[in-house]
């Protein structure tokens, strides 16, 4: 015997259906996909706040998936800065194991280089 969907799966389906409708085709196509389930949404007063609330909901959608890709990109500039802090650091101490003055010094700059670009925006040593 089947049993009817719950009221829960029936809201997530509808709810997926509109957020697939609003960020592949748009606005439109969000109201659109709502008032194909609720004829009632294209009547002129309902519409007007439909219209209100459907792009509400996008801006809502369009700032967070934007603030996420900056969050991603952020991370990944961070774990790319973090891998060459490690590796200056290791040259760092290979140098001073092998005593060559001048190879303690080129690798001391790459070090502090590596540093400042994880720590400061512009890659400066200094917060000037």
């Amino acid at each position: 015997m089947a049993t009817e969907p719950s009221n829960t799966d029936i809201l997530a389906q509808t709810l997926n259906g509109f957020l697939e409708a609003l960020i592949t085709g748009g606005e439109e196509a969000g109201e659109a996909f709502l008032t194909s389930l609720v004829p009632a949404f294209g009547l002129p007063v309902i519409k007007q706040l439909l219209d209100f609330g459907v792009s509400e909901i996008a801006n809502v959608l369009y700032g967070f998936i934007a603030k996420s890709i900056t969050a991603i990109t952020i991370d990944l500039q961070t774990n790319g800065e973090k891998s060459a802090v490690l590796g200056a650091s290791t040259a760092l101490q290979i140098a001073i194991a092998s005593g060559n003055v001048n190879a303690i010094q080129q690798a001391q700059t790459a070090a502090v280089q590596a540093w400042a670009n994880l720590i400061h925006w512009d890659g400066s040593v200094t917060n000037d």
